[in-house]
Order: structure tokens, then C-alpha cells, then sequence
């Protein structure tokens, strides 16, 4: 019997073969124009009878009395036949699931119907950065793949309005999918996002289609709830099931308003993210493929519980050969964690780290290289002499001041000085290197892990309900590339109550990794974070023999770190357990409420300080954030930091040995050399204390030789009294205000000197106070007050002493002088008409990097409000775009802040920013104060910009000293522009207000005729203008202060060119006197 039983089951393994093979075929056959839905209804559990209810029905006939007993030959033929028609089923599953993820199906899903129309989104935003042309490729292979076997076809990309190829369905042939092509190659932007717009259209020639396919990259203009309500009313009492399509879609509302709509009109909803390809499965085929395999997975272990009397060995064999496949298959359509078999030298903390790679390390500082040739000052008693004798050294060795204090003398061997830098180099790239690895992945998410055994602990509050998906994307890249690599590890989840993955340590393995990353998935956000009450639950279950844990946070805890710091040094004695902390925060936006922005602005800084007090790392991580922060960052840019400033030492030190080699003469050095004041430009300018050294970008050789070359110009001024006056030379106090480029000279000074004169790179972006300390006339040495000499004298018919006027200038010199004051003046004037255009003429110059632009959304406001959107839209892409991180707040009778925090300036944050100002309202008070208050208590605000007609609810005084108050807290600046203010006295307040909190005033002149021929003005040969009247119709500090300056070089020219007339005029008299 058991020979016969044994040889029935081979038979039946071999039948299984061969039926999988030809199953397979079918499917295959059957594949197109088929949807899952349609498929499970012939190769579903339940279309096969393998349902559980079957196999318990099945199970059933071989009981007796309760017990299970071996039946005849023929009852296990049945079963086995129940096992190898569920063993093809699943295979047809995963076949089928891996014939989804291929193709077109991957991108768009499996089309049905004969008549399809596609909607196209060819926004702005769908098609920038590069996503055009990867949705024209995507859709050429959609039209390749699905399209020839449809019957016809009807193509409409939509922007602002919509477009279609042509205005009726057309019947598929080769010409016409030619045409499709081109069409689709020759795709271009069309503006904003009008989805409605084009349903409508759509929907009107309805009856010529039988499937209806939308394709979205992004949110539409118009509200998701508005377009729900439009189709669901669209569609009444038709039958009219809409495939939607997610095409790589970032926001989550698009997404859900996408699944809505196919849960409306009874379709299909599709999703594909080059991001994160595991959103697929959340597709409509794919989860109800996901759900069949999961019940046909319940039935297979239902069968496997029958292995241990009933199933032969051969059949159990079979089974776990089944459950292995079924694993795969539930992997592939679920999140299945693929492991970073090779562990990175980098898979240590930062600290670590530099301990072997660091430039101590490596012995790459700049004293261990000087160390050897390095020689002190030797004193030594000779008797004979009677006297001490210092040692003889070098003078071309160069004096060195050490850390310890002590002075050295250093000699510098240039080929070790040019390795020394190349092995810096190396060390660099090294270092940023780590910074790149530092930047990627879960490190650049959640940190590094750096020990071998690890416990996490996981935040499951309230807080982090809405963080909760992307964290499980993190989580994954986390077990995948670094918890691999421990040896033993466990998982803590923290609300109200604590839930632990186990009870104890596991040993890390990829099957326990990717049962541990499942159970993640099932946890839900709920409560608060009992951050003490999960360290309790840890200790208590002996888990004190990992290395440390790691917390993941995106709220402060609800206890006092100070209560948490006390039960841990009472609990753990003289043990120490390290506490990571990340703060971890992917929120987009929240309620506008001041009290919970300021509740959320303190965790990073809570969990900072807990990390820190028990010897951890800190980490955080903002979504859509630039650059990362925490203490390996940080390290590591220190140490960068660190290399650059040896190797401009070592720079230094090398140019100035060859200068003396070049020169051939030695110098006697009399300060030695502080390496810590030598900075990134030290190998062009030497600091002042180091001007006695010899080098090339000195003035003068030596203290001798400056006082010879100063006493021979001191005669020379004596013998030759009819010439100007001169300084001296550099020792003069005067040189400093003598411009030496005036006389024609290429030398040192004549290239530094204004950015007018051949350097363009002019930095405009600065307020007028910085930009006159830089670019100002007396800056420049442009000042001709300051090159003229004033002298007392007597004359004969008086007794009171007059004042003579003497230019120190020669003619040729004015004559220069004359000509750059005439390019300063034009380079003036083209930042006054930079000044005067774009938004720069409406909100004034954005000058810092982390700002936030109040709003006043008053009625006063309204009659002018469509304009000032419109403007402040032209703000963001002209001066906030990819240079600022921003955010704004609206002010009327209440607040509402576009973002919670300071958002970075992207493409996809200065879309949202102008899609939230173009629905703001004017409308109702002014309620300015609440909205500073509110602004004040954000974190890394270095500047306010307020943007009102002044007309306020409170006293000016009152917000005065309150903004006087919050400022002495926090020093931020507070910048002010006056937009179409009609009273003097609301303009004074906005002045006020700016001059007090040191920022700037502007205010905006809708009158740009007046203004352009105000700068007519300014460039006539004419210099009769009224400087009163000019400033008037400028009230903005910026234009003020340019306009002051523009009228002085104005001044300065004038009274060059008169001078040069009277010397050019006397020159002739004396020719003429000396020929007679």
C-alpha cells in the first residue's frame, strides 16, 4: 500500500508539472483586455473551489470520531489533487503580478475597452525638471504595447485648457498611431493644471468611448472635493467606470483624490512612483491580487497543519516548496526587504570614524609636519667668553609661533610641502566622501548605526500619524542597509502604551529582519509619547545587554528629560547606555495655531539635549530639506574645515620660502608666524602682522629700507616746493587716502580697487547700509574732499588768516580720476534702474537667507489686492527661488500660515506658495501684532518682511514696544514695505517700525513715469537739480541712500573737470609768458 501511495504521488508531482506548464500558456493567452477583477473570476480561489471552506469541507471526510486517520489510496489522490491545483493557483498569481510590473502595465495599468480616451497632464509642474520627457517615452510605450488592439483612440493633454489632437475618436490603424506618436513626441507645457475644464469636455462626448483612462502627475487648480462632487454628479445613472492613473505623483491628496474617483465612478486606480516603487501596490489590480494570495496562503497553512499524520513525505516536500514560492510571491507584492549584503567601512559613528581616517589619524597636521625640521632658540654659557651665546640660525629659515607658545625656526623643504598638500587633498575627498554616504539613504533619514547589538525605539503618538507612511519607507532603507549588518537587535513602539517586537534580543538574520519590518507595518499611531514608560518596559525585560538604543521622535516626551535622566542613572549604576536621538519630522503642513508651533519647535531641541546628557548622537531630518544636521555632519564639515586651514598654511609658508629664493636676499624676520591667523586667502595677502616678512605682496622690503626710501622722499618734497603735495610713502598717515591707481600705475592697489572698473560680479542683493560699506565713494577712495588741502595763509591787506584749496592731484591724475568717476556714476546708475524693476520696485530687496513675508489680507487692502498677488507671485520665482529658505502668513481679523516652518525654496514649495496666495481674500481688521507674535516664535527666522498700507487695529506705540520687547529676546530684523499707502501717518509707523527693529523701509510708488524721468534727469549734462525735490519721490531707504550717492559723484565730476580747466588754462598763460 505505501509503495502504491508513494508511486500515486510521484505520478501526481509529474501531472503537476505538466499542468503548470500548460496553465501557464493559457494565462497567458487569456492576459489581454483582461482585467484582474474579470481574471479571478475564472482562475480565482473561488472559480477553482480551493477556497478554505472547500479544503475544510475536504478535511472533513477523512475524520472519525474527531480524529484523523489515514484513508484509502483513492481519498489521498483527492487531497494531493487539492495541494497541486493550490500550488498552480499561486503560481498563476505570481506570474500574473510579474507580468503587471512589466511595461506599459507598470506605468499606466492594463486598459480595458475598445474606445479609450486619454487624458494627459501637460502642466507646468508635470513637465518640468526633466518629467516630460520621461512621460513622452512612457506614453510611446504605452501606445506601442496596449493601444494597436483597441478599435479607436481619442488623445486630449490638458494645462490650462485642453488640447486634443483631434475633435473625435479615431479608428486605430497604422497612419493613426504614426500620427499619435508625433503628436506625443512634439508634447510641450501648457500652463496650470485645469482637470475640470477637461472632464467637462470629455464627458460631453461620452457615448463615443467605452473607457475613459486619466493620467495626473500633480494637484489640479481646482479643490479635490470640487472635482469629486463634478464626477459624482457627472455620472448618475451611468455606467461610466474612469481608470485613473498616479503617475509619479509627490502629493498625497492628489493620490487619495484619485482613489476617490475610481471609487465613485466603480474603476480602476492605478499608481506609479519612480520614488517609491512600492506604491504600486496599492493599485486596484494589484491589491486584489494581494488579497487572493493572502487567502490562499491562509488555506496553505490550513494544509500544512495536516503533515504530521496524514500527507506523505513527498507531498510535504511539495508544500514547503509551496510555502517558499508563496513567500516570494507575498514579498514581491508587499515590502520586501532587499539586504545590502556588503558592509561599508563607513557603518561606524563619526567620532570612530576619524579615529583611523582623521587627519590625527593620519598624522596630516600642519605642526606634526614642521615638527622634524623645527629648531628652538639655544642659549648656552661659554666660560672663556664669561657670557651666554645664542645658537646661529638661518635667517632664511622662517619663524614659526608654536601652540605651546614658543617660537621656532622652520625650515621648509618645497617637495615635502607639495606631497604634504596632495595627501591633503586626499584626505579631503576622503572626508567629503563620508559626508556623500552621510547624505544618502536611512543615514541621511534616521542616522547611522553604528553598534553591533541595538534596541530602536519608535514614536507611535498622535504626532506621528501623519509621518507614519514615509517613516515605514525609511524604515525600510534602514533594515536593508544598515541593521543587517548588527548581530542583534529588537523594536520598541512608544504611545500611550509600549509594544515590544519581542521580549528579548533576536539575533540578526534576513528572515527575522523581514518579520520584524511586517509587524511594523500593522502598528498605528495613537495617544501620546511615554517616553519613560517604554525605557521602564526595556530594563525590565533584561534587554540592558544592548549597546544602545536608538530613539526616533518626531515630538518632545511627555515627561521632563530631567525626570528620564534621573531614572536612568538610579536604574543603570555605573553602567553606561548611550541614547541616540533622531528627530525625525515629514510633516507638510499643520494647523496654524501658535501654540502648537511653538510646542513642536522645541522637540529637536528636547531630544537634542537628551541625546547629549547620556553620552548619544543627535540626528534630525525635515522633508525637502537641503542639507542634513547632527553631530556626524558636523564632524565631519569641522575636520573639512580643518584640512582646508592646514593647506593654506602650508600654502603660505611655501610662497613665502620661494620669494625669498627668488629675491636672493635675507631677511631678518622680526615676528614669527601665527599659523591660526592665516586664512583662505592667505596665499595672496598677507595679514597686517606679517607685512615685515619678505615676500613679493609686501611693500617694502625691510624697517631700513622703508625708513631710507622715506627719508629720499622727504627730500625730494623739500628740494621741489612748486609741485602738489604728496604723502610720503606708506609710513605716511595720509598714503591710506591717496590713491595710487590715479597716476596711471597697474600696481596692487589699482586691481582691488572698484568693482565698476572691469569686475561685473557685483553683489546686489545686500541693503544699502553693507552696500555702501563696500561699494560706497569713500570706500573706494573716490571721496575729493579728501584730496584737497586746506592751508591757512596772511595776506598783506588782512590780518585774518585765509584759507587756501590745493588738490594733491597731478593733471594727469585729475584727468584719471575724472574718467573713473564717470564709470562709477554709470554702474550707479544701472543698480538704480536694477533697483527700480521687477519686484525689486515693489517689495524693496530680499537680502537674507531665512525669511518670512507677512501678509495684511485687511479690507482696506482689497480695491489693490488682485495686484499685489500677482506681485508677490513675481517675488517668489524673481528673489526667493532656490536661494531662501521662506514661508508666509496672512493677517486680517485672524492668522493663517501658508507652512508651520521655514520651507526651502524649491520648484514644488514656490508652486504651492502661489497656488496658497491665489486664494487668499481681502478681507476684514488688521490685526498686525498677533501676526508678529505669531512669526517671532518661529525657529531660524532671520528677517520679517511686512506688507500693509499701515492702517492698523492697535496703537503704533503699543506694537512698537512690543516688537522692542520680542526683539531683545530674539534679534530679529523687521523690514517693512509700505504698499499704496494713502496716510502720512501709517507710512511714518511703517518707518518707525523698520528703523527701531534695524531693517530697512520701502515703500511703493505706482508711478513709474515719474520715476523714469526722474533718472532722465540724473543722466542730462545739466547738474541744476533740486536734491529735495529728487528725494521725495523716493521714500525707500535703499533708493534714498543710491540716489545721495549718485548726486556726489555727480558733485565730484563737476569739480574735476573745473580744476582741470583752471590748470590747463594756467599751463597756457605760462607757455605763453615764457615764449615772450
Amino acid at each position: 500500500m505505501f509503495s502504491s501511495q508513494l508511486t500515486s504521488v510521484k505520478q501526481h508531482h509529474d501531472l503537476w508539472a505538466v499542468r503548470d506548464n500548460t496553465g501557464e500558456r493559457k494565462i497567458y493567452e487569456n492576459h489581454v483586455n483582461k482585467t484582474t477583477e474579470d481574471w479571478l473570476k475564472v482562475y480565482g480561489l473561488e472559480a477553482q473551489k480551493l477556497t478554505l471552506a472547500d479544503f475544510t469541507r475536504e478535511k472533513e471526510r477523512y475524520k472519525v470520531d474527531g480524529d484523523i486517520v489515514e484513508g484509502s489510496n483513492q481519498n489521498h489522490k483527492k487531497l494531493l489533487n487539492f495541494g497541486t491545483k493550490l500550488m498552480e493557483c499561486i503560481g498563476n498569481y505570481h506570474r500574473r503580478t510579474e507580468w503587471l510590473l512589466t511595461g506599459s502595465r507598470k506605468l499606466f495599468g492594463l486598459l480595458r475597452g475598445q474606445n479609450v480616451a486619454i487624458l494627459i497632464d501637460a502642466s507646468d509642474n508635470n513637465c518640468s525638471c526633466g518629467r516630460l520627457r520621461t512621460l513622452q517615452e512612457s506614453l510611446l510605450k504605452l501606445i506601442d504595447e496596449q493601444i494597436p488592439t483597441r478599435d479607436g483612440l481619442y488623445v486630449m493633454p490638458y494645462g490650462t485648457y485642453p488640447r486634443p489632437q483631434f475633435r473625435n475618436l479615431r479608428s486605430i490603424n497604422h497612419r493613426s498611431l504614426e500620427d499619435t506618436r508625433q503628436f506625443i513626441r512634439q508634447l510641450h507645457p501648457l500652463g496650470s493644471c485645469n482637470l475640470l475644464e477637461a472632464l467637462k469636455l470629455v464627458l460631453k462626448k461620452r457615448k463615443q468611448f467605452d473607457s475613459i483612462v486619466i493620467i495626473l502627475g500633480g494637484n489640479p487648480d481646482q479643490p479635490p472635493e470640487r472635482i469629486s462632487d463634478f464626477i459624482s454628479q457627472a455620472v448618475v445613472g451611468l455606467e461610466l467606470p474612469l481608470h485613473v492613473v498616479a503617475f509619479d505623483c509627490i502629493q498625497d491628496e492628489c493620490c487619495d483624490m484619485l482613489q476617490e474617483i475610481a471609487e465613485i465612478t466603480k474603476g480602476r486606480y492605478h499608481c506609479y512612483s519612480s520614488r517609491h516603487e512600492e506604491e504600486i501596490y496599492m493599485s486596484t489590480d494589484m491589491a486584489l491580487l494581494k488579497t487572493e494570495l493572502d487567502r490562499a496562503v491562509e488555506v496553505l497553512m490550513s494544509m500544512k497543519s495536516l503533515q504530521a499524520g496524514l500527507l506523505s513525505d513527498t507531498l510535504e516536500e511539495n508544500i514547503n516548496k509551496l510555502s517558499s514560492i508563496v513567500a516570494a510571491t507575498t514579498d514581491s507584492t508587499s515590502n520586501i526587504l532587499k539586504f545590502d549584503e556588503e558592509c561599508s567601512t563607513n557603518q561606524c559613528s563619526t567620532k570612530e570614524w576619524l579615529k583611523v581616517y582623521g587627519i590625527k589619524a593620519r598624522k596630516l597636521s600642519i605642526y606634526q609636519l614642521l615638527e622634524p625640521n623645527s629648531f628652538l632658540p639655544t642659549v648656552t654659557y661659554v666660560p672663556i667668553l664669561k657670557k651666554e651665546i645664542r645658537a646661529h640660525v638661518y635667517d632664511s629659515m622662517i619663524k614659526v609661533k608654536w601652540p605651546d607658545g614658543s617660537e621656532r625656526r622652520v625650515h621648509i623643504d618645497p617637495a615635502t610641502f607639495t606631497d604634504y598638500t596632495t595627501s591633503l587633498q586626499k584626505s579631503e575627498n576622503l572626508l567629503r566622501s563620508r559626508a556623500s554616504w552621510l547624505n544618502s539613504g536611512s543615514m541621511k533619514t534616521l542616522g547611522v548605526l553604528a553598534d553591533k547589538k541595538v534596541t530602536i525605539f519608535i514614536e507611535t503618538s498622535s504626532e506621528m500619524a501623519k509621518s507614519l507612511k514615509r517613516l515605514n519607507q525609511d524604515l525600510k532603507l534602514l533594515f536593508e542597509e544598515q541593521l543587517i549588518h548588527t548581530q542583534a537587535f529588537n523594536i520598541i513602539c512608544i504611545g500611550s502604551k509600549v509594544r515590544a517586537w519581542t521580549t528579548k534580543m533576536v539575533q540578526t538574520t534576513e528572515k527575522a529582519l523581514q518579520e520584524c519590518y511586517r509587524w511594523i507595518t500593522t502598528q498605528e499611531c495613537h495617544g501620546k509619547f511615554n517616553l519613560l514608560e517604554g525605557i521602564k518596559f526595556a530594563i525590565e525585560l533584561h534587554l540592558l545587554d544592548t549597546s544602545s538604543i536608538h530613539l526616533i521622535a518626531c515630538s518632545k516626551p511627555d515627561q521632563p528629560i530631567e525626570i528620564i535622566l534621573s531614572y536612568l542613572e538610579q536604574r543603570l549604576l555605573f553602567q553606561t547606555l548611550p541614547l541616540h536621538c533622531t528627530y525625525y519630522d515629514t510633516t507638510e503642513e499643520t494647523d496654524s495655531v501658535v501654540d502648537n508651533t511653538g510646542k513642536i519647535s522645541m522637540a529637536d531641541k528636547v531630544l537634542c539635549d537628551l541625546a547629549h546628557a547620556t553620552a548619544g548622537r543627535f540626528h534630525t531630518y525635515v522633508k525637502d530639506q537641503d542639507t542634513i544636521e547632527g553631530d556626524d555632519i558636523d564632524l565631519i564639515r569641522k575636520e573639512i574645515k580643518q584640512t582646508n586651514e592646514f593647506r593654506d598654511q602650508a600654502n603660505y609658508l611655501l610662497r613665502c620660502t620661494l620669494d625669498n629664493v627668488n629675491n636672493k636676499k635675507v631677511v631678518n624676520q622680526q615676528s614669527a608666524v601665527n599659523m591660526s591667523t592665516i586664512s583662505g586667502n592667505a596665499k595672496r595677502v598677507i595679514p597686517a602682522k606679517f607685512k615685515n616678512v619678505s615676500s613679493k605682496f609686501m611693500q617694502s622690503n625691510s624697517t631700513a629700507t622703508i625708513k631710507k626710501s622715506t627719508n629720499k622722499v622727504k627730500s625730494q618734497n623739500q628740494a621741489v616746493k612748486g609741485k602738489p603735495w604728496k604723502p610720503a610713502g606708506p609710513s605716511d598717515p595720509a598714503f591710506q587716502n591717496y590713491p595710487a591707481w590715479f597716476s596711471g600705475k597697474n600696481t596692487k592697489k589699482a586691481q582691488l580697487q572698484p568693482f565698476y572698473i572691469g569686475n561685473q560680479n557685483e553683489k546686489k542683493e545686500i541693503g544699502y547700509v553693507y552696500w555702501l560699506k563696500k561699494y560706497g565713494l569713500s570706500k573706494l577712495y573716490l571721496d575729493f574732499e579728501k584730496l584737497i588741502i586746506k592751508r591757512k595763509m596772511k595776506t598783506a591787506s588782512s590780518k585774518a588768516n585765509q584759507v587756501q584749496c590745493t588738490v594733491s592731484l597731478t593733471l594727469t591724475e585729475l584727468r584719471n580720476y575724472q574718467t573713473i568717476i564717470a564709470k562709477v556714476f554709470k554702474r550707479y546708475l544701472s543698480r538704480l534702474n536694477w533697483l527700480l524693476t521687477g519686484s525689486r520696485r515693489i517689495f524693496g530687496i530680499v537680502t537674507e537667507k531665512n525669511v518670512v513675508v507677512l501678509l495684511d489680507a485687511s479690507g482696506s487692502m482689497e480695491s489693490r489686492f488682485k495686484d499685489l498677488q500677482q506681485a508677490l507671485m513675481m517675488l517668489i520665482w524673481e528673489q526667493i527661488m532656490n536661494q531662501k529658505c521662506f514661508n508666509f502668513v496672512q493677517f486680517s481679523k485672524d492668522i493663517n500660515s501658508w507652512k508651520s516652518q521655514l520651507t526651502t525654496a524649491n520648484d514644488n514649495a514656490c508652486i504651492s506658495a502661489c497656488d496658497w496666495i491665489s486664494k487668499l481674500n481681502a478681507i476684514g481688521n488688521t490685526n498686525i501684532l498677533d501676526a508678529l507674535e505669531y512669526t517671532f516664535k518661529m525657529d531660524r527666522v532671520d528677517a520679517i518682511y511686512i506688507i500693509s498700507d499701515g492702517m492698523t487695529d492697535d496703537p503704533s506705540d503699543l506694537i512698537l514696544n512690543k516688537v522692542q520687547t520680542w526683539r531683545s529676546r530674539k534679534p530679529v530684523a523687521v523690514h517693512t514695505i509700505a504698499y499704496c499707502s494713502k496716510k502720512r501717518s501709517a507710512s511714518e509707523f511703517l518707518r518707525r517700525l523698520a528703523h527701531q527693529c534695524n531693517g530697512r523701509y520701502h515703500e511703493y510708488n505706482n508711478n513709474i513715469n515719474t520715476n523714469l524721468e526722474i533718472i532722465n534727469q540724473l543722466t542730462d549734462d545739466s547738474y541744476s537739480i533740486n536734491e529735495d525735490e529728487l528725494l521725495s519721490n523716493f521714500a525707500s531707504d535703499d533708493v534714498k541712500k543710491l540716489i545721495r550717492e549718485l548726486l556726489l559723484a555727480k558733485e565730484y565730476h563737476l569739480q574735476a573737470a573745473t580744476h582741470i580747466k583752471l590748470r590747463t588754462s594756467d599751463k597756457k598763460e605760462t607757455t605763453k609768458a615764457i615764449r615772450k
